[in-house]
C-alpha cells in the first residue's frame, strides 16, 4: 500500500504486546505514519481496551494486559 510521508525521512510505528489470560502474548504492530500521533493514538486505544477487558461484566478467560510502545527509524532511500 502507498502512503505519503513527510520528507524528513523518519517514520513511527505502534508496537502492542498482548498478553493474553491463558498465557498466550501476540505482537502487533501498527505502521508506519510520518509522525508519532497516530502511532499514540493505536497505542492508546490498546490500553482502554486492555483495561475495558477487565471489567466487572467481562469473561475472565478473554482478559488481556498490553505492554506497549513507539519506536521510530530513519529511512534512507536509494535509486535502484
Amino acid at each position: 500500500m502507498a502512503r505519503s510521508h513527510a520528507n524528513n525521512g523518519r517514520v513511527y510505528r505502534a508496537v502492542v504486546i498482548r498478553h493474553m489470560a491463558d498465557g498466550t502474548v501476540d505482537t502487533l504492530t501498527y505502521g508506519p505514519y510520518d509522525t508519532a500521533a497516530p502511532a499514540k493514538g493505536q497505542v492508546t486505544q490498546w490500553e482502554t481496551a486492555a483495561n475495558r477487558s477487565h471489567g466487572q461484566y467481562r469473561n475472565p478467560a478473554r482478559a488481556f494486559t498490553v505492554t506497549t510502545r513507539i519506536e521510530t527509524a530513519e529511512v534512507v532511500w536509494k535509486e535502484a
